[in-house]
C-alpha cells in the first residue's frame, strides 16, 4: 500500500542541526523561567498533587500544535497502514528540536540554578521508575522467548 501521509505535517526542522542562538529556534517556541510568579501546582486524580511541578509547567508551555504533531506521528508509528520510517523522522525532528530550546535556555541564563537543579531531580525521579518499568519488561520478554 501506498503511505498516505497524515493530516498534520512535521515541523519544518531538521533533527541534524543544532541551533547556537535563538534566531534558529522555532518561532513558536515558548520556553521560559520555571520559577515565575505562577503557581507551580497540578493535580492529578490519580497521583493528587504534581510531584513534577517545574517539568509539568516546562512540557506544558510547549505549543499545542507541536503537541498535537507529536500525537499525530505517534498515531503513525502505531498504524500499521502508515511509515514508520516517516513518523519516527517526525517524532525525532520534534523531541530534538525540543532539547535544542532546552539547552539553548540553559546556556543562556534562562533558567536559575535553583530551576536546573529542580528540574533535574524530577527528571532522575522519572527515569528511575520507567527503567526498572523497562528492565522488569526486559525480563519479561527473556523469559517468553525462553519458553517459546
Amino acid at each position: 500500500m501506498a503511505y498516505v501521509p497524515s493530516p498534520v505535517q512535521p515541523i519544518a526542522r531538521s533533527p541534524y542541526s543544532m541551533p547556537e542562538s535563538p534566531s534558529s529556534m522555532s518561532k513558536t517556541s515558548t520556553l521560559h523561567s520555571v520559577c515565575e510568579k505562577e503557581e507551580l501546582e497540578g493535580t492529578c486524580p490519580v497521583h493528587g498533587t504534581s510531584q513534577t511541578p517545574h517539568l509539568e509547567k516546562m512540557l506544558q508551555a510547549r505549543p499545542r500544535a507541536e503537541l498535537q504533531q507529536l500525537t499525530a506521528a505517534l498515531n503513525d508509528l502505531a498504524d500499521e497502514n502508515r511509515c514508520a520510517k516517516c513518523a519516527v523522522q517526525t517524532i525525532t525532528s520534534i523531541l530534538i528540536g525540543y532539547v535544542q530550546d532546552v539547552r539553548w535556555a540553559k546556556k543562556n541564563g534562562k533558567w536559575s540554578k535553583e530551576d536546573k537543579k529542580a528540574l533535574k531531580m524530577e527528571i532522575k525521579g522519572l527515569a528511575k521508575g520507567v527503567k526498572a518499568d523497562i528492565k522488569s519488561r526486559k525480563a519479561e520478554m527473556k523469559s517468553e522467548m525462553k519458553s517459546n
